[in-house]
């Protein structure tokens, strides 16, 4: 995880400060996987960001803010991921689980072929 610098300002429409951060997180689909991903999630919460250390492992939960910006008579849409939770990934946590074993109750064997009509028992309708 790599910390990106605060961006502060005030509302424009309420007059309240408001104080943003981003944070760039690596991760892996499958822990087998040979590249990884990354995303930048942002959060207003200023306990997330007092908490969220560069080199950290943790788990994270992340919505997507839709935004609409309108310029010259033209709107664009664009997805904001914002991070809501986070807890730190401890050492036991971090070691793969193996997938529980669940039994699955045998599959029916397909019906038997049955053998084609005959000419004479042909029929044009469909049902």
């Amino acid at each position: 995880m790599k910390v990106l610098p605060k961006q502060e300002g005030v509302s424009q429409r309420t007059g309240n400060e408001w104080v943003q951060q981003s944070f760039v997180f690596e991760y892996f689909e499958d822990p087998n996987q040979r590249y990884s991903d990354k995303v930048v999630l942002q959060t207003f919460d200023t306990n997330v960001m007092a908490q969220l250390e560069e080199g950290v492992q943790v788990r994270i939960g992340f919505g997507m803010n839709i935004r609409e910006y309108t310029k010259d008579g033209k709107t664009s849409v664009f997805n904001e991921p914002r991070m809501y939770k986070f807890e730190r990934i401890t050492a036991a946590d971090a070691a793969p689980q193996p997938a529980p074993q669940t039994e699955q109750p045998a599959a029916a064997p397909f019906p038997p072929a049955q053998p084609p009509q005959s000419a004479e028992k042909k029929d044009d309708l469909p049902f």
